[in-house]
């Protein structure tokens, strides 16, 4: 703390002293607008997967979301209300993806654990399939993966995509493939993507918009969104992935991972989470 400056009277200078002063962060309310962001950038490269199993992408997708869980775990807790509506979220007559008291770190969890052990053959099996992954360059260290399928007589359609939560950038140049992916000829004219409420933010600051406006957003809820070749052209694409060509995955189908996904635990049972991801893992 330099100086205290009062709404009126003298301004108090602390700046001989200042290692003494500090101010607690909830005291201060930043509108998020107004918050400064990191604008720095990792070094990450995108690259198609050629085969799933062989390039251990179930086991590493279950270290991102160890480190999910574990970042929601640290950064807050909740009452046992909480806990019990979340779960009847997901398992009662509401049957959603998603809490109502969920963040980005759950919704993390839960997708990250459901790309590594859910089965990921082609929802159509005669159409094209992306399965893309963001690693940092010159290694295989997993950022993020990225799944777009095809589906007859529709958009295409962003099914998975995941971020290392501990790596900025990730989203970044996932969503710059999808941007590549809509600029090649022979693909549709929009993609659309069914989100969490946590993701909007992510998806719209790149050019997705909600495909129906009429709908209110809320928290828990999931909603549609969708991006347009045009919009796609609007925001440009970070230089260091101009060279890069999305190309459908012709590898083997992924192996079933069913025994493993039935382990899987809600988050909403919190003091177990770090031992059910660690067990996953250790499959």
């Amino acid at each position: 703390m330099l100086k205290i400056i009062p709404q009126t009277g003298k301004e108090t200078s602390l700046e001989d002293n200042a290692e003494r002063y500090y101010v607690r962060k909830e005291t201060i309310q930043l509108d998020k607008n107004e918050e400064q962001q990191d604008t720095t950038t990792n070094d990450i490269e995108l690259k198609n997967i050629s085969d799933w199993n062989k390039e251990d992408i179930p086991r590493k997708l279950g270290e991102i979301a160890k480190k999910w869980g574990g970042k929601g775990l640290r950064e807050r807790s909740r009452s046992i209300g909480v806990i019990k509506i979340n779960k009847e979220d997901r398992e009662g007559s509401r049957k959603k993806a998603s809490g109502r008291y969920w963040e980005q770190e759950d919704d993390g969890w839960d997708v990250a654990l459901d790309m590594a052990y859910e089965n990921h053959k082609r929802f159509e099996p005669s159409m094209r399939q992306w399965q893309i992954k963001a690693v940092m360059k010159g290694t295989e260290d997993l950022v993020g993966v990225l799944i777009v399928e095809e589906r007859e007589n529709e958009p295409l359609y962003l099914r998975w995509m995941i971020g290392n939560p501990e790596i900025r950038g990730g989203g970044s140049a996932l969503l710059a493939a999808v941007k590549k992916l809509l600029q090649q000829k022979d693909t549709p004219n929009e993609i659309e993507v069914t989100s969490a409420f946590s993701a909007k933010t992510s998806y719209t600051k790149s050019g997705f918009k909600v495909k129906d406006e009429q709908v209110e957003v809320k928290e828990g809820e999931e909603f549609e969104l969708v991006l347009t070749k045009e919009d796609a052209g609007k925001k440009p694409i970070h230089e260091s992935y101009d060279s890069f060509e999305p190309k459908p995955y012709t590898g083997p189908e992924p192996e079933s991972y069913s025994e493993e996904r039935d382990l899987k635990k809600e988050l909403d049972e919190e003091d177990n989470i770090s031992k059910t991801v660690d067990d996953l893992l250790n499959q």
